[in-house]
């Protein structure tokens, strides 16, 4: 399973010193994603400087995070600027995946999708209040894939151990239908409740996991060091 961190640097300066801090650690990630919403005064030439510092280290994820699915930007950024640094990251080659929200409007998803090249597209959902029942959660994975998604990825927030359970049995159902093959899922259940769904979610069919560097980005995120210790131990 690999392992993503997330940058959330403000600016410039701050996205390099967070990329040393994990560059200079005793594992290293499979893959670093940019968090282009927490930048200050956001730009197509400052997002791009900054993903084409972390590609010369590390695959890249580019993720403009909108505010209704856990966005930090103080307000959404503007649709065409989204749209702008999205197409340029893709082609000048600075980026291996993007996630794209499924709460988006349609037509950008697909806009993005039909212009991805050979960049993988994850399509995600957030749910910071609970863990929706897992038919629910089956149906959002299956009407995911169907956006132009090569992963899915849904995170959600348990209240109790079942909670977790049922994000679980979905990941591993969803994972053996036909929608899966083209699309495989991402999911993680969110904070110290959940917080053993980032170390054997493959187990269950999840294809990623997610790690904190410098600064977490989500309850229940583990410190990279320690997640990829634990991983070794499973395998």
């Amino acid at each position: 399973m690999k392992i993503c961190v997330p940058i959330t640097g403000h600016s410039f300066e701050d996205i390099a010193e967070e990329l040393n801090y994990i560059r200079n650690l005793t594992e290293t990630p499979d893959v670093i994603e940019l968090r282009a919403d927490y930048i200050f005064n956001i730009d197509v030439d400052e997002v791009l400087k900054s993903l084409e510092m972390i590609k010369w280290s590390f695959p890249v994820m580019l993720t403009t995070r909108i505010r209704a699915e856990g966005g930090m930007s103080r307000n959404d950024i503007p649709l065409d600027l989204r749209k702008s640094i999205i197409l340029t990251a893709i082609e000048e080659h600075l980026v291996d995946y993007v996630d794209i929200e499924a709460a988006n409007d349609l037509e950008f998803i697909y806009y993005i999708a039909d212009r991805k090249a050979d960049v993988k597209i994850i399509v995600s959902g957030h749910n910071f209040q609970c863990t929706p029942p897992e038919d629910e959660l089956i149906r959002h994975l299956k009407r995911s894939a169907k956006l132009g998604a090569d992963f899915v990825k849904y995170a959600a927030m348990p209240k109790s151990p079942e909670d977790v359970l049922t994000l679980l049995s979905a990941t591993y159902k969803y994972s053996q239908m036909p929608e899966a093959q083209k699309a495989p899922p991402i999911t993680m259940s969110m904070n110290e409740i959940g917080l053993q769904t980032r170390i054997f979610g493959e187990k269950y069919g999840s294809q990623m996991t997610f790690a904190s560097g410098k600064n977490p980005t989500a309850p229940g995120q583990i410190p990279l060091v320690q997640l990829r210790n634990a991983l070794k131990y499973l395998t």
